[in-house]
């Protein structure tokens, strides 16, 4: 039985948006796929997507360009942008999220240390 969930993948390298797609139809998603910024915000003008994975470096309409105006149409339902870690320690990528009012999640290099709560300080 297929899965109800409906997952838009958009990147301008055709290899990338195939690949994707035929890994999510195997797990029994429902994938669609947009080869760039334009073409993504017109599917999402015509359907409902339980999530959303995009490249962030395309020409016509970057990832974040087509998260600011998915949002100010209402079509992204969710709450938190994910980045792995080269576009996650970005303060571009991370300032541009924080500025859609979401909330972000990135992958960590693998050494970066980092504490669950601040570190107690003795001078």
């Amino acid at each position: 039985m297929q899965n109800q969930i409906s997952i838009l993948i958009v990147d301008d390298e055709v290899n990338i948006r195939t690949a994707l797609a035929k890994i999510l139809e195997k797990q029994g998603y429902r994938p669609e796929t947009a080869e760039n910024g334009q073409a993504a915000l017109l599917r999402l003008e015509k359907a409902f997507y339980h999530l959303v994975i995009t490249d962030l470096k395309m020409a016509d309409l970057n990832g974040l360009e087509l998260l600011k105006n998915a949002i100010q149409r209402g079509k992204l339902p969710f709450f938190w942008v994910a980045a792995d870690a080269l576009y996650g320690d970005s303060p571009a990528f991370r300032d541009g999220v924080a500025a859609t009012g979401k909330s972000y999640f990135t992958a960590i290099k693998e050494k970066t240390l980092i504490w669950c709560s601040p570190p107690k300080v003795h001078v």
